[in-house]
């Protein structure tokens, strides 16, 4: 798995934009553990080499990014659900109406705003599915994870928490075009590297 170099990311406890590549609608839970509809980003880190998905929920804002060399992962759990809703072979027995297809190391950032990030976490990230409302989502599950802010050195004041276990939902077409948008970022990023001209 790729580890993130924190230190090639902007100072994220000031103001931090990326590269907003796309914006899209996904499904999040609200604190009672309801799903909502919720407007996504889909961003860019050209820094880190990694492409993300900025979203609110339970309050906060998040940047959850993978490096560009994991978006095949990705790819390969859409395939497979796709694939699985086709055959009919998504489970809604309790035991499995949670599936893992691929995982991947990534890194969140959160604070109170889209602009502002105070806390960071590098979990694992699964790509799978899950039942809600008795319909299989693709889901895209970060285990709750250690605030690796807290050892940095901050203001006292601040309020460090760890972060929680997070959900992003979507139906076929949302997690499709959430791939295509990603693939074509690390096509793009691939041919400037190599000092190629975009299509």
């Amino acid at each position: 798995s790729q580890s993130f170099d924190i230190s090639t990311v902007s100072n994220i406890f000031i103001t931090t934009q990326y590269d907003t590549l796309k914006t899209m609608e996904v499904y999040t839970l609200n604190s009672a553990g309801f799903l909502v509809k919720s407007e996504a980003k889909i961003i860019e880190d050209k820094s880190s080499e990694s492409v993300g998905l900025q979203f609110r929920s339970n309050g906060g804002t998040y940047n959850l990014f993978i490096p560009i060399d994991s978006v095949i992962a990705y790819s390969v759990s859409v395939d497979k659900y796709l694939d699985d809703f086709e055959k009919q072979n998504l489970s809604r027995k309790e035991k499995n109406s949670y599936k893992k297809y691929e995982s991947v190391k990534c890194r969140v950032e959160w604070g109170p705003f889209s602009k502002m990030a105070n806390s960071y976490a590098e979990p694992e990230v699964q790509f799978g599915y899950m039942f809600k409302k008795r319909a299989p989502y693709f889901t895209i599950t970060a285990w709750q994870s250690k605030n690796l802010a807290e050892h940095a050195n901050y203001s006292e004041t601040t309020e460090f928490k760890d972060m929680q276990t997070l959900y992003v939902f979507m139906n076929k077409a949302q997690a499709q075009e959430l791939g295509s948008c990603w693939t074509n970022a690390v096509v793009a990023a691939r041919m400037n590297k190599q000092g190629l001209p975009p299509d």
